[in-house]
């Protein structure tokens, strides 16, 4: 049942065009039906845009990591502390923003 080796690695600004680019990958492969193509292409332009991922990646209070799977970018994670929460904004909090596995 668990024969595939998982591993989670810290993305950073190096990692920017990967990030975006299993984003989308991800959030389509998840949402996919869920509404019409021009709402979804609109969303995924919008919210995988370069310059407004690098911004998150560079925001002190979020941290984005790889999921491998077999050695290979299979999804990401994003969380928050701090500031960066959406909901919560805890100073003793953790929130998952994103979890995505294709």
């Amino acid at each position: 049942m668990f024969d595939e080796k998982v591993k989670i690695e810290k993305c950073d600004l190096k990692n920017l065009d990967e990030l975006v680019e299993i984003g989308k990958v991800t959030y389509l492969d998840t949402f996919q039906g869920s509404c019409s193509d021009d709402v979804m292409k609109k969303y995924l332009e919008e919210t995988f845009e370069r310059n407004k991922i690098r911004e998150e990646i560079m925001n002190k209070d979020s941290e984005f990591f790889f999921i491998y799977v077999d050695n290979e970018v299979s999804g990401y994670l994003k969380l928050n502390i701090n500031s960066a929460q959406s909901d919560l904004k805890s100073e003793n909090g953790l929130e998952i923003e994103r979890i995505y596995k294709v």
